[in-house]
């Protein structure tokens, strides 16, 4: 979690650009009585990831209702990471990872225990829709060189 607090945006992978940004967005739209998904929903669907929204907004939903303190996310214009965001990104990281034990053990920190499993399931649907998306391979250079197959066999 510590790593990801006050670093810049620009420094995380693109995986976890967009789930600040999306939690950033959602938190928006929600402040002021807009459709998160609405808002999400040409970003998700650049991503190929439109299947994940209602998972992704379920599990913010479960932030809103039943975190046990008040959470303070970034404007989302703001260029570092903050301290809710990093520890979010650590059960995203921990998550995408297949080590649930770990993210469970971060989320019943956070919110209310009754809540803690369907935020889980909310979270790892999502995980799952970012680890076979466009997004997870956006790191990769595009090369612009044709293929090759070499003719000595």
């Amino acid at each position: 979690m510590y790593e990801y607090v006050d670093r810049p945006i620009q420094q995380l992978d693109y995986p976890s650009r967009f789930f600040v940004w999306s939690m950033r967005q959602w938190v928006f739209a929600n402040m002021n009585k807009r459709c998160p998904c609405s808002t999400l929903g040409p970003a998700f669907t650049k991503w190929k990831m439109l299947e994940a929204l209602p998972d992704f907004s379920m599990a913010m939903a479960y932030l809103n209702e039943s975190a046990q303190q008040q959470l303070v996310f970034g404007q989302p214009c703001c260029a570092v990471v903050h301290e809710i965001e990093a520890i979010l990104l650590a059960v995203h990281r921990e998550t995408l990872s297949g080590n649930g034990t770990a993210a469970r053990g971060i989320s019943e920190q956070l919110i209310a225990s009754e809540a803690v499993m369907g935020f889980m399931i909310a979270l790892q649907r999502y995980c799952d829709h970012a680890a076979v998306s466009p997004l997870s391979l956006a790191h990769l250079p595009i090369t612009t060189e044709p293929h090759r197959v070499s003719k000595n066999r």
